[in-house]
């Protein structure tokens, strides 16, 4: 079986610059060899099939590929595949102007196939797409296509991003490590207690943070309590103490001499000058 829409004359609601073209779904079962030529762009999103490979070849390439993967079929490729057993496919396309400037912002891959997980934020974005097919022409639809397609593409970017950075265990770990220490700044927490939490020793974390940043976590921590006053500043009319007490500093005294060592200015003068003066 093999769905497919045309969604180039569908109007929009929305000026959205990446409108999707024609998208569809396909379930095929034990087809001949077929010979495709590309004017366009495509992303097919192969799920899944009874045997767990693809076999393609593409521009005299040939491909085994497992299950789920992306294809990436784009203006003058020139595809031969053919269908042993079942097998399930979500795609979309785009004309060659729009494809093109998806690969310019860095959302189309050299590479024909990308090989993916299936998590569950993708899962649910090819959920909500398969939804809005049944509904294409219905108000908004087309508009919400483009935009979970674009989300889509997103996603498959991140993922494979991820992929690219596995070996890298050292500096996602010290992200982590960065991210919640940035969310619990207003707490007072030792190094033993943040190795703790991440289950290494403290010689790893002291060690791996260095290579990642540069500095220590305590040298971090300070800088984007700093950070984050001086955005209360600009962004809120709370008193100099509490935003000294919210930020994690010992008492206002404190904050007062650090904020002025790190800006040259007192957190008053700062927000004078940043024309965020309480009222």
């Amino acid at each position: 079986m093999f769905t497919i829409i045309d969604f180039g004359t569908i109007p929009r609601e929305l000026d959205f610059p990446y409108r999707v073209a024609q998208a569809g779904n396909t379930h095929f079962f034990r087809q001949p060899v077929n010979s495709f030529l590309f004017r366009d762009y495509e992303f097919s999103l192969r799920l899944e099939s009874a045997s767990g490979i693809a076999t393609d070849e593409v521009d005299g390439v040939r491909y085994r590929t497992a299950f789920p993967h992306l294809l990436i079929k784009r203006p003058g490729m020139r595809l031969r595949t053919r269908f042993d057993d079942m097998r399930d496919t979500l795609f979309f396309c785009y004309s060659a102007d729009t494809g093109e400037k998806l690969r310019q912002a860095g959302l189309v891959s050299d590479l024909p196939f990308q090989q993916f997980e299936l998590t569950g934020e993708l899962a649910a974005q090819l959920k909500q797409l398969q939804y809005y097919l049944n509904r294409s022409l219905e108000f908004s639809i087309a508009d919400r296509i483009d935009l979970l397609c674009f989300s889509i593409l997103e996603e498959l970017a991140f993922l494979r991003k991820l992929d690219s950075r596995k070996n890298d265990g050292a500096a996602d770990r010290m992200r982590k490590v960065a991210s919640f220490l940035q969310m619990n700044l207003h707490r007072t927490l030792s190094v033993a207690e943040i190795a703790a939490y991440f289950r290494i020793s403290e010689r790893t974390l002291f060690r791996e943070w260095r290579e990642c940043y540069g500095s220590s976590p305590a040298q971090y921590i300070a800088r984007q309590r700093l950070l984050q006053a001086r955005l209360l500043l600009e962004n809120s009319v709370l008193s100099v103490d509490a935003i000294a007490a919210r930020t994690g500093f010992c008492s206002g005294n404190y904050f007062i001499t650090r904020f002025k060592k790190a800006f040259g200015l007192t957190p008053n003068a700062y927000r004078l000058s940043a024309g965020k003066l309480a009222r």
